[in-house]
């Protein structure tokens, strides 16, 4: 992140003018954009986005940090220590700070806040602007200056570091509170994890050491991706932060920015001991309806073809891939010939598209496949298989899978790109029934 550093420089000299005394109201302006949104404009100016999706490095802005800590920030109080342990350039814990006490001038304001601010970043150049725009916001907030003055920028803030707190978890323990928007990217879980291996979403390692190393009665507020709500892969993630915490709230909030296109939550949960295995989360929204879903009818799989990379022997078959098959329509006879020796099905099914969005005007277009002979399907489609064995079933789901209300329900249970096995078998049969 070298390219931040004459953005640091220009926050430095912004700073030193303010803390020499100028009248404040010439500088208002210029400080409420450096506080609301302007380092995330700055680096994707001088960071291409290729980078950033690489590290993460996509900041909360001042209206989603708002919405996040709308309930929290009124239990700030003289003893509360806000720990955010990827503090990129520190926008949550700006929110925070007016919810905590003050001195009588800049300097022992600041001192204060030093105690009961902490926040970790890999990267020093967010870690010198978080402290950097933690000064501002002081300013902001009507903080007289006084005659103190102030220590270097760097000399502030001590709680504030240079650290990976996945790493490094004994920070977790000083901490009343936990705001997080840690970085989305896939990496690699740690050997001692117990959920899940190979590449994980990196939100979920960082809520996992929340809940496993923050203090009883901890407060965590984080935004996360969907994913983590929604997908099959963090079941088991799931089930185990349950297992450790006590749900104050989940609020779906769509996608994160313009630049970032992944949709996200805010989880809000209170640690607890791991000795209750009852409590629950409500992670999905709206809950499985009383009589009965897609998954009482159909046995729902992921088409097991990866074209690219299984090798092409075994039998012949007839294969289907997303494109190209039309929607909403029955196709009774497959061009397309491929060699296959894993799992094939033997009509009639129907096919649904895994690629999805939220704003698409349906989430699930399905295909009814109709073939004489058993089918290989490719894996960016979901194969819903009706148990009952009849064509007459599967134009009954295409029915059920055009219905707006599916849609809107299918919106609120997964706003990832992708449809899953499990939101599809959730999905009510019939949702104009369940209202």
């Amino acid at each position: 992140m070298r390219e931040f550093h004459s953005y640091l420089d220009r926050l430095d000299s912004l700073v030193s003018q303010v803390g020499r005394g100028l009248d404040y109201s010439n500088y208002a302006e210029i400080i409420d954009d450096v506080l609301d949104g302007q380092p995330a404009r700055e680096l994707r100016r001088v960071v291409p986005l290729e980078d950033l999706k690489a590290s993460g490095a996509f900041f909360s802005g001042s209206e989603l940090s708002q919405a996040a800590l709308n309930y929290s920030v009124r239990t700030l109080g003289n003893h509360s220590v806000v720990l955010d342990p990827a503090c990129g350039t520190g926008d949550l814990l700006i929110a925070c700070a007016p919810w905590l006490p003050r001195g009588d001038d800049l300097a022992s304001t600041l001192q204060i806040w030093g105690t009961q601010i902490a926040g970790c970043d890999v990267y020093p150049e967010f870690i010198h602007a978080t402290k950097a725009r933690l000064v501002l916001a002081a300013m902001r907030e009507g903080v007289p200056l006084g005659n103190n003055q102030l220590p270097e920028t760097d000399d502030l803030f001590p709680r504030i570091v240079r650290r990976s707190a996945l790493t490094e978890t004994g920070v977790y323990k000083i901490a009343t509170h936990i705001v997080l928007n840690p970085p989305y990217i896939l990496t690699v879980a740690p050997e001692d994890c117990t959920w899940a291996s190979g590449k994980v979403n990196a939100a979920a390692l960082f809520i996992e050491a929340c809940v496993k190393h923050a203090h009883n009665g901890a407060r965590v507020i984080a935004i996360l991706p969907d994913v983590l709500r929604g997908g099959s892969r963090y079941q088991r993630w799931r089930e185990f932060v349950e297992s450790r915490s006590r749900e104050l709230r989940v609020e779906l909030r769509g996608q994160f920015s313009q630049w970032a296109d992944v949709d996200v939550f805010i989880l809000e949960l209170e640690v607890q001991s791991e000795s209750n295995g009852d409590r629950k989360i409500r992670w999905k929204q709206p809950a499985n309806p009383a009589k009965g879903c897609i998954g009482d009818r159909f046995d729902v799989h992921i088409g097991p073809v990866v074209d690219f990379r299984d090798p092409k022997c075994g039998p012949w078959h007839p294969f289907i891939m997303s494109r190209g098959i039309p929607p909403w329509n029955t196709v009774d006879t497959v061009s397309r010939r491929r060699r296959f020796k894993g799992k094939v099905f033997s009509s009639p099914f129907v096919v649904v598209r895994r690629t999805s969005r939220q704003d698409d005007k349906q989430r699930a277009i399905g295909t009814i496949i109709n073939c004489a002979r058993p089918v290989a399907v490719e894996n960016h489609l979901i194969v819903l298989v009706p148990r009952d064995g009849t064509i007459e079933s599967c134009r009954e789901l295409l029915d059920v899978l055009k219905e707006p209300k599916t849609t809107q329900w299918l919106n609120q249970r997964i706003r990832c790109r992708h449809l899953t096995v499990s939101s599809l078998r959730e999905a009510p049969w019939r949702v104009d029934k369940y209202e």
